[in-house]
């Protein structure tokens, strides 16, 4: 439950390739870069994580969802989503 860099976060589980769910504390706007965060969840299935959003998400909060290692996996599609939709 600490707060941190979201690269380090990410180096952190580098070497596992797993996806992170990351409650976002700090965003630069100018660069529309989530900055520093705390983990809230990790697995290597993304729809766990998926479903863990669902239940973490709040009016306001700023939920990122990211692959720990810097290759998405060929078999993967990405989707770009702005998490606050829900307020």
């Amino acid at each position: 439950d600490r707060d941190e860099r979201i690269e380090t976060i990410r180096k952190r589980f580098a070497d596992k390739k797993v996806w992170l769910l990351i409650h976002v504390t700090e965003f630069d706007p100018s660069t529309t870069t989530s900055v520093r965060g705390r983990l809230l969840a990790h697995s290597p299935d993304p729809d766990d994580i998926h479903r863990i959003a669902m239940k973490e998400r709040r009016p306001g909060r700023r939920l990122m969802t990211v692959c720990s290692d810097e290759r998405i996996p060929e078999d993967m599609a990405v989707c770009i989503s702005v998490w606050p939709a829900w307020t």
